[in-house]
């Protein structure tokens, strides 16, 4: 566990991998308390009735990007993250079990 920890303060690509992930996932959280969900009717034609249906769309547009943002993407930088942090560990293993 210590190693992983000096990794991640060795590897900035690491940090701003995860950082990137947090990003995703925060905004994420803010569009769905700001209660954009209620914006995405307009994938099947039917809108809320207090907005124009244009904010409406842009809203919800921007609703559907912190979605796939938060749901495929920042999983792949966590997993590239965590690949990059294991990434000495294994090549040191190998070494060691390959014959000179």
């Amino acid at each position: 566990m210590k190693r992983l920890l000096q990794s991640l303060r060795a590897a900035p690509a690491i940090r701003g991998l995860l950082l990137r992930a947090a990003l995703l996932w925060l905004g994420f959280a803010l569009c769905q308390a700001a209660g954009l969900r209620a914006c995405t009717g307009f994938l099947s034609g039917t809108q809320p009735g207090a907005l124009r249906p244009e904010l409406t769309a842009a809203l919800g547009i921007v609703y559907l990007c912190a979605y796939v943002g938060a749901t495929v993407l920042a999983p792949i930088l966590l997993l590239a993250a965590g690949f990059l942090a294991l990434g000495p560990a294994v090549e040191r293993q190998l070494r060691r079990r390959s014959p000179p």
